[in-house]
This record gives C-alpha cells, sequence and structure tokens, in this order.
C-alpha cells in the first residue's frame, strides 16, 4: 500500500445500542503545500497544536443535532483519534486519542436494526484519473428513517440536504482543528494505486438509500447529489 505522502487519518465513532453495535468512519488531511512528506514534523503539530477533543466535539455535535436530522438516543458518539500514516500506510507513531462517555442523538428514544447506514460521498470535483471520489459511512438517522416513502423507499430530498449541511459544517470544523500554522492541511480522498494520488475534497453528496450491505447497495441508484464544502 503507497500514499503519496504522509498524511492525518481521523477517525471517530461509538456505539448503538448499547455495545450491541460498535460504528466508526473516518477522514484523512494531507498537507497542502505539495510534495511535502515530513510524518516526524505532522507527529509533533498532533502532539503540540492538534485538539483532538475538539475533533471528537465536533462530532458530537453533529450527533446530537437537535433539530431537522437527528438521530435516535440509542446513537452514541464517544472517540476520536488522530493518527500520522506514512506513505507506507503505517501509524508513525501512537495516535492522540480523545474519550468520553459518549453524546447520544437527540431525536428520543427509538429502535432501528443496528447496521442501517447512510453513505456519504466525498468528490474532487473531477471524474479522471483516481483519488475522485470516496465515502463515509454514518449511522442512520432517525428522522431520515422515519422519511422513507413507501413508494420508491428513498428518503426525503429534504433529510439528504439537511445530512449533507450538518457533514460539511462537521467536515470544515475539524479542517480548520487539523491545519495549524506550521503545516496547513485540507480533507483530502486518497487513492493507493500506484505510487498513490490525493485530491482534496471539494463537494459532499448524500445517498437517499438507507442500507446495511455495500454490494447490494452498489446495485441501488441512490440518487445522490452534491453542494460545495466550502460555498
Amino acid at each position: 500500500m503507497t500514499y503519496s505522502t504522509a498524511h492525518y487519518y481521523l477517525t471517530y465513532g461509538g456505539s448503538q445500542y448499547g455495545t450491541r453495535e460498535i460504528w466508526q468512519t473516518g477522514l484523512r488531511f494531507a498537507p497542502s503545500l505539495e510534495n511535502y512528506n515530513d510524518p516526524a514534523e505532522l507527529q509533533n503539530q498532533l502532539e503540540d497544536a492538534i485538539s483532538v477533543d475538539d475533533c471528537l466535539t465536533a462530532a458530537g455535535d453533529m450527533i446530537a443535532n437537535p433539530a431537522g436530522v437527528m438521530w435516535s438516543n440509542a446513537i452514541k458518539v464517544s472517540w476520536a483519534k488522530v493518527a500520522v500514516i506514512t506513505e507506507a500506510g503505517k501509524y508513525y507513531a501512537d495516535p492522540k486519542v480523545a474519550q468520553s462517555s459518549g453524546r447520544p442523538g437527540s431525536a428520543g428514544s427509538f429502535g432501528h436494526p443496528a447496521q442501517l447506514a447512510v453513505a456519504v460521498s466525498h468528490w474532487s470535483g473531477e471524474n479522471l484519473g483516481h483519488a475522485n471520489h470516496g465515502r463515509a459511512y454514518l449511522p442512520a438517522p432517525h428522522t431520515m428513517i422515519q422519511s422513507v416513502s413507501v413508494l420508491d423507499g428513498l428518503a426525503t430530498v429534504e433529510q439528504a440536504d439537511g445530512l449533507k449541511d450538518l457533514y460539511a459544517t462537521f467536515v470544515n470544523r475539524v479542517a480548520g482543528e487539523i491545519s495549524t500554522i506550521i503545516i496547513a492541511t485540507d480533507p483530502v480522498i486518497m487513492s493507493t494505486i500506484g505510487t498513490g494520488q490525493h485530491k482534496e475534497i471539494t463537494s459532499i453528496g448524500v445517498g437517499r438509500v438507507i442500507d446495511t450491505i455495500r454490494k447490494r447497495r452498489n446495485g441501488l441508484d441512490e440518487m445522490t447529489t452534491y453542494r460545495d464544502l466550502n460555498p
């Protein structure tokens, strides 16, 4: 596995329905300066200038959103982790971790199948070459599940648009925390094909299909639409 550069990998997650299900997802951040590849200095910045607690707070604010798109209180965010990943795809050193007792969703007590997920798509704005498309899978919000139509099996456009806005806000918040004065970084899509390639995320999309199995999901038109990450 070869990445184009050393970079930061933010992962975050928590529990669903007690400890019956654990969820996690992540996002990568590469140095803005072309051809910059100094994992030692990235690690120094991680230890001295990056607050993983603030990243955890941003994830918690998304899942605990009080109106519009809301998750069941059976969904919790309880940890975040930032690690420096080398070109070879290995941890450079120990990651920096933040943990809490868990921030729950705000929709109330609702039960759903524990593995229901929504695909959030990352797009570079390009279609040729590699590192153009990436995904993160989030626990399905209660309000999005409730909005699914009996006619086409899709969540509403309003719920998908609301989740796009929430997720874009989250990405911009953690991007501002991980990018430091010494080493500016950008949220990116990374490919390990060949010598590796990465491109900055410019747009966020949310599919309207709520599903669990990627193989089956790939056979469905998710009706994904995009918004600019920084309009």
